[in-house]
């Protein structure tokens, strides 16, 4: 687990591995892509999963390549300690799923206190597929946050039940993307 606290200290030191708070903490290089919304995201629930899940497989390749990565899923602590809910709506499964052993604790700011929180983390390779059920949970908003890093950049793949979020290693990078996914998702949500 030591090579995922030298990895994210390396990219990332001092920022919190949940995607909506890498920006807040200062991380650079957004690429955000939204989530299809309301009648054309439940209008035809098979078409757009498949259509979410291809976007989604897209993005990731785009950030970390088929190359070394960290899958990394966070949890709240209780006053009490780690809650192991394991049943089937539990969020944190992926945890066990993937056998991500502890990384490291941090604290959030929230409800007018401070929040405990444990990441979690494995290292994988990502390949087109391989996370499918995990990325309609997380998309869903069945999964606890969960993200995945590039071990050779830190480039950041962050999937969110409102979108996805890159964390990309250049502003050139993000306008490289930008400008290669404008046509292809036109012609995806046309047709």
């Amino acid at each position: 687990m030591t090579e995922f606290i030298k990895l994210w200290n390396q990219y990332h030191r001092g920022r919190r591995p949940i995607g909506l708070l890498l920006g807040p903490d200062g991380a650079k290089h957004r690429f955000r892509f939204d989530a299809l919304s309301g009648p054309i995201r439940y209008s035809n629930i098979s078409k757009c999963r498949d259509l979410l899940l291809a976007w989604q497989n897209l993005l990731a390749a785009a950030a970390l390549g088929e190359a070394p990565c960290w899958l990394v899923q966070c949890h709240r602590l209780s006053s009490t300690g780690f809650a192991d809910i394991a049943n089937a709506s539990d969020p944190i499964c992926a945890t066990r799923q993937y056998g991500l052993p502890f990384g490291f604790e941090f604290l959030v700011h929230e409800y007018g206190g401070e929040t405990r929180w444990r990441a979690h983390a494995v290292e994988t390779t990502w390949f087109a597929g391989k996370y499918d059920a995990l990325l309609l949970d997380i998309a869903e908003g069945r999964a606890a946050p969960t993200l995945w890093v590039s071990s050779g950049s830190g480039a950041i793949f962050a999937p969110s039940e409102n979108g996805i979020d890159l964390y990309l290693t250049s502003k050139s990078d993000v306008d490289v993307l930008t400008d290669a996914l404008a046509a292809e998702r036109a012609l995806a949500l046309g047709s």
